[in-house]
């Protein structure tokens, strides 16, 4: 999981790693805004999804953790849902 400021170089960073990688060997998820159907389900379920299997690799460029305070501070996620 990749977490930080804007322009921290989080994508430098993952280059860097991935480009030395079998790309074969992982998956890259960028974590954005959840799409309209995503909102009817559990917060979670978009993440659950990605979680990977033993034995395999996944990336998260940002995490769930931050897209918690994004989507609260920017009025993303009704107020009722955070109660």
């Amino acid at each position: 999981v990749f977490e930080g400021w804007d322009a921290a170089g989080k994508g430098t960073s993952i280059n860097l790693l991935t480009s030395r990688l079998d790309p074969r060997g992982f998956q890259l998820y960028p974590v954005r805004e959840a799409r309209t159907f995503e909102k009817h389900l559990p917060w979670l379920w978009r993440f659950w999804l990605k979680i990977p299997n033993y034995g395999e690799m996944a990336i998260f460029d940002r995490s769930w953790y931050g897209r918690v305070l994004v989507e609260r501070v920017e009025g993303l996620t009704p107020v009722r849902e955070w109660r």
